[in-house]
C-alpha cells in the first residue's frame, strides 16, 4: 500500500526496537516495534488519517504512531 501510493518505503526492521511504557502504576509493558519510512513531497492528513485506522484495525493495535518531518534533501 506505501509502495503503490509513494512509489517506495523503508523498512528499518533488521532489529525490531523494544519499547517500555507504564501502562499502571504496577505494570509496565513491553511491545517491538518496526519503523517504516516514506518521503513524500505533500502531507495528505485525510489518507495518514483512513490508513492509520486501517493498519490499527489489521494489526489490532491500540494505537499506531504515524509522524511527519520536514527534510531538506542535500
Amino acid at each position: 500500500m506505501l509502495t503503490s501510493k509513494f512509489g517506495g518505503v523503508t523498512a528499518h526492521s533488521n532489529s525490531p526496537a523494544t519499547g517500555l511504557w507504564k501502562e499502571n502504576d504496577e505494570k509496565i509493558v513491553k511491545d517491538k516495534i518496526i519503523i517504516y519510512e516514506v518521503m513524500a513531497d505533500d502531507l495528505d492528513r485525510m489518507w495518514w488519517a483512513f490508513f492509520k485506522g486501517h493498519m490499527e484495525k489489521l494489526f489490532q493495535q491500540d494505537e499506531i504512531v504515524i509522524r511527519a518531518s520536514r527534510i531538506e534533501l542535500m
